[in-house]
């Protein structure tokens, strides 16, 4: 005759229930928190919405949209600021922004032509973008002397933008008549 002690069913359940009890007691240890002076140490705890913002270096355009809080809701402001997030409240709303290095997604699929180093030159990005260290995606074998004055004129006033590799391409063969 088989006991019910025997049964392993009895003894997962009873373990069940132990860790059920155990979670009872810590998950609100481990919640957010609910004093003042916690709230002003987890600073995401009361947040009823939050925006993350995406600023972009280089060109400086900001993207955002909402996330939820509720993962971090745990973290500290020292955490939030050790990981690059600048955090700014406005009553229940908050806002996580990041800088990133580098052009926003549209300002990467643009190009511009200008005159660098004495040459005719393809660059990345838009022109405002320019900080005058990048170097050239294509350096361009046509004398910047033996275009016509009115793009001549042009380029001496800044550079030329194309808003995609489809304008380049359109723009390098324009220029191929001028070789």
């Amino acid at each position: 005759m088989k006991l019910i002690s025997d049964h392993p069913l009895p003894a997962l359940l009873l373990m069940l229930a132990a860790v059920l009890l155990l979670s009872v007691f810590t998950l609100p240890l481990l919640a957010a928190p609910h004093t003042d002076a916690d709230a002003a140490e987890y600073p995401l705890a009361a947040a009823t919405s939050l925006q993350r913002v995406l600023i972009y270096a280089d060109c400086g355009h900001r993207s955002s949209r909402e996330i939820s809080a509720e993962p971090f809701r745990s973290l500290s402001a020292e955490g939030l600021l050790a990981v690059g997030w600048q955090l700014d409240m406005a009553g229940g709303s908050a806002s996580l922004s990041e800088q990133l290095e580098g052009l926003c997604p549209a300002c990467s699929a643009m190009l511009h032509l200008r005159l660098f180093q004495g040459q005719l030159c393809v660059f990345a990005g838009p022109a405002a973008a320019f900080d005058g260290t990048a170097q050239p995606l294509l350096r361009l074998s046509l004398s910047p002397a033996q275009l016509p004055p009115e793009l001549q004129a042009e380029l001496s006033r800044g550079a030329i933008e194309l808003t995609d590799a489809e304008q380049l391409y359109s723009a390098l063969d324009s220029l191929d008549e001028y070789r």
